[in-house]
């Protein structure tokens, strides 16, 4: 029994005698290493739980988003205290206390009830946070960006109130944002929603490095630098976007729900990366409205887009929740459109629609959302979001977490079924709720959110093996050919060829009646 790492080599050589005739099977056993979907125990591997964290510094907190930086470490964003709060981890899950903050992790007070949505790290290794600020009982866009250290970034709106700090409020109502990312020119683009004659609309915004409004985005809008798109046209609907994504040729996509055409359905938006315009050439006029809903159901957030991603052809996967009986109902959901028009990819699951349920929970209803989407380095669709799992008395939320194929059916090579469920205070049952999903290098998937247990709410983290290990085997014979009473001798070779170590490893050689071995 042996240990593969990465890239590493085993070779084994043994003799045999050939009694009358030759014949030699090698038999392959134990090839032991974890599954795609299983917890990586090598991360917080002396926690509670290996592969999960529960909270940090024993505060009540809570994780929105999460993104790598080029060493590999851990950004997660969300609140603390009613704070933004960003902590950061080592590789493998233990708190960044020697570089990160005082104690791995840092909060920074707006001057009232604030939380951070969305986290992404530049290419100068700074961390830009987003979510929104109660600034004189309005909620207020705010973006803000912190150096390597944690410290604030001085040099992030230097004029403002706190440097480092930005906060906007493009309608005089409540406006706040939910998702970001940064373009090739390290702009920092953001989506969300803004209230503008007592309705909320998608809100898409963009700001220069320097945390000032690019006024070339959107330029003849009431604000220069932000759009707010109404899908109904007439100000007699409502939306909110939770997803921004920029594709291969700088144009943005922003999704979400709206209630435009009915009780709310999937909904996107492509912009141009020049100026903010509509991209016409998308949909109806640069909106794309997908219906999931099963007929007749009447609930008002029928369908809601949380999440979506970009494929290497800028087809834009998108996941959430819909209602699929009208019963009221809600599964896990995902859609692919494609890049050409923004319509309904009809290769994709059932004419571009897939729809998952975890299981059914103690009141016989089966709630649950996806509320996050990658796209692994083979291709395949991970969301991350929760689900039920029942008790003898009550329904309890978990994290979860499928695998798609690229064609949009589960991946039966991952967990169970193509799904994976994770109770974070195991083994007690405690409300579990994942908002954010990263994959890294290695292809390992963390996934992040809250946990609630005995009424405290904190951070929460797991780590999951994404891809295995590629453990092969060769045996060659010398001499090939051989008298009777001669030896022969074999090797056999193991080799891992990542992205994952592999344990346990046992390889077993059985020899047939006609060989004896010899040394």
């Amino acid at each position: 029994m042996f240990d593969l790492l990465v890239g590493s080599f085993r070779r084994r050589s043994f003799s045999a005698r050939l009694l009358h005739s030759i014949s030699a099977t090698v038999a392959l056993g134990g090839l032991a290493f974890a599954a795609d979907g299983g917890l990586d125990p090598n991360f917080n591997k002396n926690g509670p739980l290996p592969g999960t964290i529960a909270g940090t510094t024993g505060t009540q907190g809570s994780a929105s988003s999460v993104a790598h930086d080029s060493l590999g470490r851990i950004v997660v964003a969300g609140s603390a205290t009613f704070d933004f709060a960003v902590a950061r981890f080592k590789s493998d899950g233990t708190p960044d206390t020697a570089s990160f903050g005082l104690t791995g992790n840092v909060t920074t007070d707006l001057g009232g009830t604030s939380a951070a949505h969305a986290v992404a790290v530049d290419q100068s290794g700074r961390i830009v946070a987003a979510g929104f600020a109660n600034i004189g009982g309005v909620e207020q866009l705010a973006v803000v960006r912190y150096l390597s250290s944690g410290l604030l970034d001085a040099s992030f709106n230097p004029a403002g109130a706190i440097p480092g700090v930005v906060t906007t409020n493009p309608t005089g109502a409540n406006a706040s944002i939910r998702a970001l990312a940064l373009d090739a020119a390290g702009r920092i683009v953001v989506a969300g929603s803004a209230k503008s004659g007592g309705k909320d609309h998608f809100l898409v915004a963009r700001y220069n490095s320097n945390g000032s409004l690019d006024a070339t985005f959107n330029p003849l809008g009431v604000m220069p630098g932000v759009a707010i798109i109404d899908f109904s046209g007439v100000n007699t609907s409502s939306e909110t976007a939770y997803a921004v994504g920029i594709d291969s040729q700088g144009r943005i996509v922003a999704g979400g729900t709206t209630n435009a055409t009915g009780n709310g359905d999937f909904a996107l938006v492509r912009l141009s990366g020049a100026d903010g315009s509509r991209d016409s050439t998308f949909g109806f006029q640069g909106l794309v409205v997908a219906d999931l809903s099963a007929q007749g159901a009447t609930q008002a957030n029928s369908d809601v887009m949380y999440a979506l991603t970009l494929d290497a052809n800028d087809n834009i996967v998108a996941a959430g929740s819909s209602v699929v009986s009208q019963t009221g109902v809600y599964n896990w959901a995902a859609t692919r459109h494609l890049a050409s028009r923004g319509q309904l990819d009809p290769s994709f699951g059932n004419n571009g629609v897939t729809t998952s349920s975890f299981s059914g929970g103690f009141s016989g209803t089966s709630d649950e959302s996806a509320r996050a989407v990658k796209i692994d380095q083979e291709g395949k669709i991970v969301l991350a979001g929760w689900t039920i799992t029942s008790s003898s008395l009550q329904d309890f939320q978990d994290f979860g977490v499928a695998r798609l194929t690229a064609t949009g059916t589960l991946d039966g090579a991952f967990g169970s079924g193509g799904k994976v469920r994770t109770n974070i205070a195991t083994p007690f049952a405690s409300d579990d709720y994942a908002n954010g999903l990263a994959i890294d290098g290695q292809g390992r998937i963390v996934v992040v959110g809250t946990t609630e247990y005995s009424g405290t709410v904190k951070l929460a983290v797991a780590r999951y093996i994404g891809v295995s290990a590629d453990v092969r085997v060769t045996k060659t014979a010398a001499p090939l050919l051989l008298t009777v009473g001669g030896t022969v001798t074999y090797t056999i070779a193991v080799n891992n060829f990542g992205p994952h170590a592999s344990t346990q490893v046992v390889v077993t050689d059985n020899l047939p009646s006609t060989l004896t071995f010899a040394s």
